[in-house]
């Protein structure tokens, strides 16, 4: 629930929280050149994990820019799907993946998002926004938590290629005069492979929300040509 239009007043906290283990001083991300595409095919699944028949689309990816600065990360690459959603990535001082872009919240798409990768480290992002409404005083909290899980080879077109796999848990928590009203997650697994620049799988397994199991989604990246 969005209460932008609403707000009378705004208090934003963001913080990182991190916790550590191993780092892999293995990897090497590559930046993509402009032109490069992805092609990708997704579906739905049901709540036992079978594929939801008329659920499978296509479509295709394309960097579209490269190397530029764009909130104060330099090196950034944007890859714009056909939809014409946009995600910018870039490398950190970790060596690790951030991200930026998302259908989750319009939140969301203003901050970056570490994918531990490289530096194993768990991170926290999250803000709180607090408005007054008809005399009651709303505060919605959301969080990003992403950690990496393991490292996978997936096969993309008879190619074995390297990647690591995130978890990455969206929450939000509503209250109303101190109250909760709304409190729920969501996770997602991503497959990031360093020499492609991008992510090449994104999996949300069905999950209950508000007391009902959901359908989940696969997407996964079936060709590429690097420029």
């Amino acid at each position: 629930m969005k209460f932008a239009a609403l707000l009378l007043s705004l208090a934003i906290v963001a913080a990182s929280c991190t916790t550590s283990t191993t780092p892999d001083n293995t990897i090497t991300t590559s930046i993509p050149r402009v032109g490069s595409t992805y092609a990708f095919e997704s579906y739905d699944t049901d709540t036992n994990g079978a594929v939801v028949a008329g659920s499978d689309t296509t479509h295709v990816d394309a960097v579209v820019a490269s190397g530029i600065v764009f909130d104060d990360e330099r090196d950034v690459w944007v890859v714009k799907g056909s939809n014409s959603d946009s995600s910018f990535y870039s490398v950190d001082m970790y060596n690790d993946v951030i991200i930026r872009g998302s259908s989750w919240d319009a939140w969301f798409d203003q901050v970056w998002i570490r994918m531990p990768i490289t530096s194993g480290v768990s991170s926290n992002v999250f803000n709180t926004d607090r408005a007054t409404i008809n005399g009651i005083v709303v505060e919605t909290t959301r969080r990003i938590t992403s950690e990496r899980v393991s490292e996978e080879q997936v096969t993309v077109s008879g190619t074995q290629i390297r990647t690591f796999k995130v978890k990455i848990t969206v929450s939000r928590v509503v209250t109303q005069n101190g109250t909760v009203v709304s409190d729920y997650s969501t996770f997602h697994y991503y497959w990031f492979a360093p020499s492609l620049g991008v992510t090449v799988r994104i999996e949300t397994p069905s999950q209950i929300i508000f007391g009902k199991k959901m359908n989940g989604a696969i997407e996964m990246l079936k060709s590429y040509t690097l420029k």
